[in-house]
């Protein structure tokens, strides 16, 4: 995609635009953060991810659609570090996490997974005063 047809798009269109098994989970990522971070204002990214910042521009979360599955971005905040060991393999960069259930050692349920980013894009949005 191109960075004009980026700019253009909405984040709805963003969403339709995903692969169709990746949607839901799109769509989830963006109430999560929306809840978490109300007060931070949602915009396409020219690289291609949806991205949640303070007025100033200071990001604070983020999700997009990837090849191998959608990735949730906690760009404030000590979250990240603080649960690298439960995230595991998940993790994949300073900022970004695999939207998924992980298997094996260490285990993550989905529903774990969904709790440990409202508590870190929460923090991020405190940290960046848009909680």
């Amino acid at each position: 995609m191109e960075v004009q047809e980026i700019q253009e798009m909405t984040v709805a269109g963003y969403i339709a635009s995903a692969p169709k098994e990746q949607r839901a989970a799109l769509r989830e990522l963006r109430s999560l953060i929306k809840k978490a971070a109300p007060g931070a204002v949602e915009a396409i990214a020219d690289d291609g991810y949806v991205g949640y910042r303070t007025e100033d521009g200071r990001w604070v979360a983020g999700f997009a659609h990837r090849a191998k599955c959608p990735m949730l971005y906690v760009m404030a905040g000590k979250g990240m570090a603080k649960n690298a060991g439960k995230l595991g393999p998940l993790r994949s960069g300073k900022s970004c996490i695999e939207w998924r259930e992980l298997k094996g050692k260490p285990s993550l349920t989905y529903a774990e997974l969904k709790e440990m980013a409202k508590e870190m894009v929460s923090e991020a949005a405190a940290v960046q005063g848009v909680a």
